[in-house]
């Protein structure tokens, strides 16, 4: 050979016989694969480096119930696996012996139970994985030898094992069964179980209390029926986050007995088999009406004046500001009336405060009655109103529901009230100005009708 040349490396074992490979299995596993011992009755199983199965024997089948088309492909984290370690716990994917051996890069023993779901038997296992390595240590995929052991020793000993375990698993089972009951039953919040089609299988005994119904009246129905017609949609949007494994919550309104509604809290958790199919979903609704109740109290409170109940400047801009976008896009114009009270002093200095706070509620009912329901009327200080019209067809329709507003304020009312007038600052906008610049319009307009006598409109 050659100076500097290099020898390929040879394989240490021979290649297998007897296994049935999947087309897309790496040429090095097949190459690297141990072979096949003389035993008929030990199954063969390779895994790739992802422990999905590329290759099993005949034996391997047939102890494990299962066809070569139902074996490969699977991973041991497949849910479809149920299988027990030696002691008799669960076994988790992650924890199966050619999982933990890739994790881990050590061969192992071990002895385990696995479900044979042909024929419906349970056996026990006793397990050879060997790591399959290149020659320059790389780890490549598992090969699995096993041969059931269930009526020798081990495989006895492991099902008393098995058999202890499932009862100490049982009787946790049955007082944790007891102990939901008891707070299921007890608590304030409304419990329901559905099965896979979504309809009620269980529903607790608070759903009479905070909601009306009788439990007998909702088992069998959808529990999502009973949501408030404008919160469908909602819920629609969010079923496959509420529907997900992670609980999610979302507020909405669930009917009553009677016609009325109530604001829930719901919360939701996937319910699954052993075999980790869907079997129903769990929901938790949680009265929230109250806390609704004074969010949006306290939001109202925020955005409007609390004598007049009319909004206040930050809502009013923000709606001026929305106008003005639409009227650029849609060619439209939007009116604003920047509105004052003449001698708005004196009439708190003659009659009182109290007099001079019905004035403010009178004149804002007549802002309202007068203008349409989707103009804006806000108070914005003091003596000081403004009016908000959206897209409008003509620029000549402010001036025109100015006039309109002064006609009605200097009707004759209540003789033991003040009689009032009103000046009137009046700007149009088609988009061009921001919100403010129509305001600073709106008030420049007002100056001059206040300093050119009152009880007008002035027109910027």
């Amino acid at each position: 050979m050659p100076a500097g040349d290099k020898e390929s490396p040879t394989l240490a074992t021979p290649v297998a016989t007897g296994l049935r490979w999947v087309d897309e299995a790496p040429a090095s596993l097949r190459e690297l694969v141990g072979p096949e011992p003389d035993d008929p009755d030990v199954g063969i199983a390779v895994q790739d480096f992802h422990g999905a199965i590329v290759a099993c024997n005949e034996a391997a089948t047939r102890i494990l119930g299962l066809s070569w088309e139902q074996m490969v492909g699977r991973t041991s984290m497949d849910p479809r696996w149920v299988s027990v370690s030696a002691s008799g716990t669960p076994l988790e994917g992650s924890e199966h012996p050619a999982m933990v051996a890739l994790a881990t890069g050590r061969d192992l023993e071990d002895v385990m139970g696995v479900d044979a779901p042909e024929d419906g038997r349970f056996v026990w296992l006793s397990v050879i994985i060997k790591l399959v390595r290149r020659p320059e240590g790389e780890i490549v995929g598992v090969q699995s030898r096993f041969r059931d052991v269930s009526a020798e020793t081990v495989g006895r000993e492991a099902t008393q094992r098995s058999v202890r375990a499932l009862r100490h698993a049982a009787q946790d089972a049955m007082e944790a069964e007891v102990r939901f009951r008891l707070v299921a039953e007890n608590s304030a919040d409304v419990l329901f179980q559905t099965d896979v089609e979504g309809l009620c299988t269980w529903v607790s005994p608070s759903v009479r209390l905070v909601l009306g119904w009788e439990v007998e009246d909702l088992l069998g129905g959808n529990p999502l029926d009973l949501v408030h017609p404008d919160d469908a949609r909602l819920v629609r949007f969010h079923l496959p986050i509420l529907s997900d494994s992670t609980p999610n919550s979302l507020e909405i309104r669930f009917a009553t007995v009677g016609e009325g509604y109530r604001w829930m809290s719901a919360i939701s958790r996937e319910l699954h088999g052993r075999s980790g199919e869907l079997v129903g979903c769990l929901y938790a609704l949680r009265d929230v009406e109250e806390q609704v109740q004074r969010r949006e109290q306290l939001a109202y409170r925020a955005s409007h004046d609390a004598l007049t109940g009319l909004v206040n400047r930050t809502e009013a801009m923000e709606a001026l500001a929305e106008a003005l976008e639409r009227a650029k896009l849609k060619h439209t114009w939007v009116g604003l009336l920047y509105v004052d009270i003449d001698h708005f002093k004196a009439v708190n200095d003659t009659y009182g405060h109290l007099e001079g706070d019905r004035l403010l509620i009178r004149v804002a009912q007549l802002l309202k009655d007068t203008l349409r329901e989707t103009d804006v009327v806000a108070r914005i200080g003091g003596d000081e109103f403004i009016a908000v019209l959206p897209s409008m067809r003509e620029p000549d329709i402010a001036v025109v529901r100015a006039e309109a507003l002064l006609a009605t304020v200097s009707q004759p009312g209540d003789p033991d009230f003040p009689q009032a007038s009103l000046s009137i600052g009046v700007a149009v906008g088609d988009g061009s100005h921001d919100a403010d610049q129509l305001l600073a319009m709106a008030d420049a307009a007002l100056y001059r009708a206040k300093t050119g006598g009152r009880n007008r409109l002035s027109q910027s």
